[in-house]
């Protein structure tokens, strides 16, 4: 099993398990989108000025 495949299982469960979903196939569906997504996002590079994020208080001096 690769690894989006792993992720969009593991948020069936959650579906299911934690927030009480019983429609199985339609979470499926949408789990393979968020885990493709979530592939997508963390293998993109972003410059520090482009996250969407605020830095530390530190770093906003």
């Amino acid at each position: 099993m690769n690894e989006k495949a792993e992720v969009a299982s593991q948020l069936v469960r959650m579906g299911r398990d934690v927030f009480g979903l019983d429609d199985e196939e339609r979470i499926a569906g949408y789990a393979d989108e968020v885990a493709e997504m979530m592939q997508t996002l963390s293998s993109a590079s972003l410059e520090k000025t482009l996250e969407p994020f605020a830095p530390p208080a530190k770093e906003s001096k």
